[in-house]
């Protein structure tokens, strides 16, 4: 079992060394689009693509006018989904990527014409099962968290065994999304875990949280006893902790019990990752009151769980707060593991 942080990062004074080291060339990936064959669609028509590259294709993007239609982990060298869009002109992106993270795009213009079927936006019903709200104008967006750096520590704040060796680095070229992806590393011992965190003061108004991001391991995925994804909150001294992992030792997600210091299994399967894909995890979570947390949505690679559990946090003096953090816990064998988180995305209101 793993224990996530108790204590106030600002009593936290252990930095990791942060190497920013250029990532070697990935070959590219090219991506071709045979239907539709010409500009005029239908406002539901059939995509078909294909892509090649020197390593296994791992993972296709389809976005419609910027925002996200369709996508899938892969591995496949063609798709053919149904994309539904309304009347009108639309710009539609192909993404693929393979295993050495490099990717490879293609881009055109539609017409479509006909009845007028749902247009898809994030957090639609196209995109999550319908399960994700849609994130209000008001609403606080932090975007390209990843692009931040991340306060990090091993020792008094992520449980298990502690460790000196690892480091972050960022503005990672590939294997990215974007162009450009944060690397963790946890080059421990057997049992090994270390944390790394990203915060802003304030924003205690806030009672909805839309995290959004893709993330990638290495071979250590082999051996890593459970990867943990947390969002946060602080409010008049209370900690909400909504604390996640994917325990590959288990096979499940687990979510955290601030109040019992506890992890609670869920019935979300999650098998043990392969090495070198891109996964999407969306977790929305919300603040019934100024000391309860509700776990509401998980989607991961765009299937949707209703989680629909509530816990009380812990009165510990922290200051008003959100944030977001990742976690690598080791397993028995200690095996080095690399973590690249994309496209972080926090929305608060």
């Amino acid at each position: 079992m793993r224990i996530l942080r108790t204590v106030s990062p600002i009593s936290i004074f252990f930095a990791a060394a942060i190497f920013v080291a250029a990532a070697p060339l990935a070959s590219a990936v090219t991506v071709n689009v045979s239907s539709p064959s010409s500009s005029s669609v239908s406002t539901s028509f059939v995509l078909q693509a294909n892509a090649s590259s020197g390593h296994p294709i791992t993972g296709w993007s389809v976005y419609v006018d910027g925002n996200k239609v369709w996508g899938t982990p892969g591995p496949t060298g063609s798709i053919s989904p149904t994309i539904n869009v309304s009347s009108g002109s639309h710009t539609v992106h192909v993404t693929a990527w393979d295993s050495s993270g490099a990717s490879g795009s293609k881009e055109f213009g539609i017409q479509a014409s006909g009845s007028t079927s749902s247009n898809p936006s994030p957090g639609s019903s196209s995109d999550t099962g319908g399960s994700l709200p849609s994130v209000p104008s008001n609403a606080t967006v932090f975007s390209n968290i990843d692009n931040n750096s991340f306060n990090a520590c091993s020792s008094g704040c992520a449980g298990g065994h502690s460790t000196t060796n690892f480091w972050q680095a960022g503005w990672q070229g590939s294997p990215s999304l974007d162009g450009s992806s944060r690397e963790f590393f946890n080059g421990g011992n057997a049992w090994a875990n270390v944390l790394w965190y990203k915060e802003w003061s304030g924003y205690s108004s806030a009672s909805h949280y839309l995290w959004d991001f893709y993330v990638r391991l290495d071979s250590g995925v082999s051996d890593l006893h459970s990867a943990e994804f947390d969002v946060y909150a602080a409010k008049g001294g209370w900690e909400l902790m909504a604390g996640s992992q994917c325990s590959f030792g288990n096979n499940r997600w687990d979510v955290w019990n601030q109040a019992s210091g506890s992890w609670v299994a869920t019935s979300i399967p999650c098998p043990r990752w392969s090495s070198g894909s891109w996964h999407h995890i969306q977790w929305y979570v919300t603040r019934p009151s100024y000391n309860q947390y509700k776990y509401v949505t998980l989607v991961v690679d765009g299937k949707a769980y209703s989680v629909n559990k509530t816990f009380y946090g812990e009165h510990n003096g922290w200051g008003d707060k959100v944030g977001q953090q990742f976690q690598l816990d080791l397993g028995p064998n200690g095996a080095d593991t690399h973590e690249w988180i994309d496209k972080v995305k926090l929305s608060v209101w």
